[in-house]
């Protein structure tokens, strides 16, 4: 179940939600399940799409200015992934939005109180 998972994660990703580009299957694929969060459960809006969101629509009005570091996935060990955005307004410390992936059953735990409620944002809208 989870290489179907995985392997829809690849086909579904859209121009919107950029994967992690590291060459491993592994950590791509990681990626995109996360960015995906939501849309099983028929939502419009998933992780990747609010994130996209946020850049797109609400930090081009950052009096700052921002340098985007985008999405990146590392192992964290045989059964886990962790999979982070990150992005800082110039001058201020780094924004890094975190995900655990648990890579047997697919679930998809938040790191912090912002990865938490972009989660729950995907839920319902």
């Amino acid at each position: 179940m989870l290489l179907g998972l995985l392997l829809l994660g690849l086909i579904v990703g859209g121009a919107n939600n950029t994967a992690c580009e590291t060459g491993d299957f592994r950590l791509e694929a990681a990626c995109r399940i996360v960015q995906q969060y939501g849309s099983e459960i028929g939502g419009r809006e998933t992780i990747g799409s609010l994130v996209a969101l946020n850049m797109r629509d609400w930090k081009p009005q950052s009096d700052y200015g921002i340098e985007i570091y985008g999405w990146e996935a590392v192992s964290a060990g045989q059964s886990e992934c962790r999979v982070f955005y990150s992005y800082r307004e110039l001058g201020r410390p780094p924004v890094i939005l975190a995900w655990r992936l648990n890579t047997h059953t697919a679930e998809i735990f938040a790191l912090n109180p912002l990865s938490e409620r972009i989660m729950k944002m995907a839920q319902v809208l």
